[in-house]
């Protein structure tokens, strides 16, 4: 009872599993065989990444000036002046 004891483990499993039953997906081999359902989840991902491309592509190129941030040191510049025009309420009448 005396010393330090260390005990190593190791534990092996294998698992079978049949995937997504309630699905229709089987595992045999190196395949996945579907019965109706993969092709039209393919299908609608392939139309909706067709249809983001079609449509954002044009957005990103019209707004890519906006995205470049190349009008943000005009910004600065006008807020600066603005700064360091002030305001002389004492001649203004206030």
């Amino acid at each position: 009872m005396g010393g330090n004891a260390c005990a190593e483990a190791t534990v092996e499993a294998t698992v079978s599993v049949r995937l997504g039953s309630s699905l229709g997906l089987e595992w045999a081999g190196a395949q996945l065989k579907s019965e109706g359902f993969v092709q039209p989840v393919v299908l609608l991902v392939l139309i909706t990444l067709a249809v983001s491309h079609w449509f954002l592509e044009p957005l990103v190129l019209l707004f890519k000036p906006f995205f470049l941030l190349s009008w943000l040191p005009w910004v600065f510049l006008g807020v600066g002046l603005w700064l360091l025009a002030g305001d002389d309420s004492q001649s203004s009448g206030r």
